[in-house]
Order: structure tokens, then sequence, then C-alpha cells
């Protein structure tokens, strides 16, 4: 072969590849991601989405597609969309995602390589005996008005946490909770194989709420509890305005400032840890000291209030420096949560028009906009700005 002719084949391979990769990938995008499998950024192919740490893939998949774990759940007018993560080019997550004709998610399932796979002899289980922990993930189903009625959470020892919910209206009645046991080794035919364990019943959850709606207390019943002293455990709620009566003559500790923002959840106590609340004369509090067992201030949050209203909570633990600005409008409602970090916003809600507007910012670039409505999701609409995917890399 000529050098010509060989060169003749390079240019005709060269030029036919992009196209090659496209039939190979039809139907699948390609996105730059983070640690939480945000759609971050589009590529136009694979190669590029697995340069980076973080890359994603979302294509549409066929019933034939579904692990067996899955098909249960089905329903043959819902699509299917698969999410996959990859971590420094090897798969990290995968997620299923079931939607309705209306769009709407019916059900949600991500988990670590392996959980969706049928479990094997050579499996990892923690507690079953093998080396090494289980694939974690969770599985989340949704009826038609997008209320969860049944949670599945599987842990690294091996054990299937279930939730039941059950609903009146669009109030929340009952959680029933359950717990699948470590997969077993059976002999089989021709080698050991490896079942799913049972299941029972661990607690039952009754929501109980005052003629104003707002919830008051929730009765726990243990199952399999020894005395009847343990079987029944009230969890007691205080109360939400001036009208509604008190449910037990107790003392109620103030609200921690932690428990107004999402911003704030991941925070938690260490163990022995001494909180010490601030008021001023009204009862409102000021600051929340946060103290090891030792006395000594490791975390602090500061209130500000303006006219009875939360304007702002400030929380400062070392280097770590939150913010939330809150906004109100002339009837006392709350229309703005702004969440910064360390000088830099984060998050943005706006109430409009009944609607919660959020949006997610990364480097102080919008990178998210979501549309809340009625607790639920509406729409998501990905934000792409070249300087700021210039910032972000």
């Amino acid at each position: 072969m000529t050098t010509f002719t060989r060169f003749f084949y390079f240019l005709v391979f060269y030029l036919a590849l992009p196209a090659l990769l496209s039939a190979q990938e039809a139907g699948t995008v390609w996105y730059r991601s983070n640690p939480a499998g945000m759609a971050l950024e589009r590529l136009p192919s694979r190669l590029m989405a697995l340069r980076n740490r973080y890359g994603l893939s979302i294509a549409p998949a066929s019933p034939r597609d579904l692990p067996s774990m899955l098909r249960s759940y089905y329903d043959s007018s819902w699509e299917i969309e698969l999410r996959i993560l990859y971590e420094e080019g090897k798969e990290s997550r995968r997620q299923w995602i079931f939607l309705d004709e209306n769009r709407r998610g019916r059900m949600n399932a991500s988990g670590a390589s392996g959980l969706f796979e049928p479990p094997s002899p050579s499996s990892s289980t923690g507690e079953s005996g093998a080396a090494g922990a289980a694939p974690t993930g969770f599985i989340e189903l949704y009826d038609g008005e997008g209320f969860i009625t049944e949670e599945h959470r599987f842990a690294e020892d091996g054990k299937e946490y279930i939730s039941l919910y059950t609903y009146k209206g669009s109030v929340l009645v009952r959680a029933e909770n359950r717990e699948r046991s470590p997969p077993e080794e059976t002999e089989g035919a021709e080698k050991a194989v490896r079942s799913r364990g049972p299941v029972k019943t661990i607690s039952s959850d009754f929501y109980r709420y005052s003629r104003s709606g707002s919830l008051r207390a929730v009765d726990r019943i243990y199952h399999e509890a020894v005395s009847a002293e343990e079987r029944l455990v009230r969890i007691g709620l205080p109360r939400l305005g001036m009208g509604v009566p008190p449910l037990e003559d107790r003392f109620v500790e103030p609200d921690s400032a932690s428990q107004n923002s999402e911003f704030f959840s991941d925070l938690s106590t260490e163990e022995n840890t001494q909180v010490t609340y601030i008021t001023d004369e009204r009862g409102r509090v000021l600051r929340e000291e946060w103290k090891d067992e030792e006395g000594n201030v490791y975390g602090v949050f500061h209130n500000t209030w303006t006219e009875d209203r939360l304007s702002s909570i400030v929380w400062k633990s070392g280097e770590d420096e939150r913010r939330t600005e809150y906004e109100y409008n002339s009837q006392g409602d709350r229309i703005v949560e702004r969440n910064i970090k360390n000088g830099i916003l984060e998050r943005l809600v706006r109430l409009v028009d009944g609607r919660e507007i959020e949006e997610i910012f990364v480097n102080g670039g919008l990178a998210l906009r979501a549309i809340w409505e009625g607790g639920r999701k509406i729409s998501e609409e990905r934000i792409y700005d070249s300087e700021q995917r210039t910032g972000a890399r």
C-alpha cells in the first residue's frame, strides 16, 4: 500500500469518526458533573465528558434494560430515563427514573454499582459474612399527585429499610417501617445462590393534627416491644400558633436556628454537646451557642429580628461561615430566602404568584433554576454561561 493510499484511508476514517461516534451514542446526552450527579455543562461526546473528574450520561432506556429488581414497579405507559455518573472514567452510581404521561416522576432508584444486579455468592453484604460493604442506594415511589408512597434504603451492612406511607387526601396519616435482613445463601441446583432476606415490621407511626391542620404529635408503635410502656411512644411538637391549645403541660425548648432553613440541615451537634440559648425579653432567640463537653464554644448561631420577623441567621464555626437572609411582603409572608456561604451566594428562593423559584449558583454564577408549586417541582432549567463554565474548571 502506497503512502498516498494510507493517507487517503486515514483521511476518510478521520472525517467519518464524528458520525460514527454520534451513531454509537444516539439518544445519550453527556455532561460535566459533580459528586452529586448534577448536569453542569452539556458536552458533545462521551470522550470529552469522561476527561473530567465527574461525567454524567442521560439516555432513554427500554423496559428490557430494567434490572429484575425494578421491573415489578414499571407501568407500560411510563417512560424510563437512565442516568450514569462516572468518577475518573469509571461508573460510580446508576439512577433509573420512571416518568408518567405528565412527565411527573413516579419512581427514582439510585445506587452504587452492583446494587440493582442479582445478588451472588461473591456479593459483599457485611453481616452476611462476606468481606467488605454492600452497595448502598435507595428506591422512592410516588403517586400521581407527586406524594411519596414507598421508600427503600439499602445500607452497607446489607439490610434494606422500607417505609410505606398512607395519606388521607393530601395529609400524611401513617408510616409503616420495615426491615429486610441481608441476603442469605441457599444451595441451588448447581451452586450456592443468594436470595433476599425476610421482611419484618419494626414500627408504625401515626400522625396527629390539630383542627387548624398543624402537626401536633407522632404516635410510634414498636411491634416487638417487650413491655406496654415501650410499645407506644408519643413525640410531641410545640404549638405553631397562639390559637392552638398545648398538647400537654410541659416545657418546650426554643427551636434551634438550624431548623429554619435547609441550608443548615447538615449541621449536627457533637457527642455531649451543650446548647445554650440567649433570648431577649420577648423570648426570641438571639444567640445559640454549641459547646463541647469541656465548655468550649465551637459553633454559634446569631439571629437578627426586624419588626418581629426573623431577617437573618448567621452560623460561624472555624472557617465555616454561613448566612441566610429573609425578606417578607406587607402581609408578613416570607417571599425571599438567600443562602450565602463564606461570602458567596449559593442559593436563592423567591415566592412569585404562589410558586417558589429556586436558583442554584456555582462559583457565583447561575447554574440551575427550578420552579416548585405546592411542594412539587414542575420545571427545571439548567443555565449554561461561558464565563461561568470557565471559572468552574
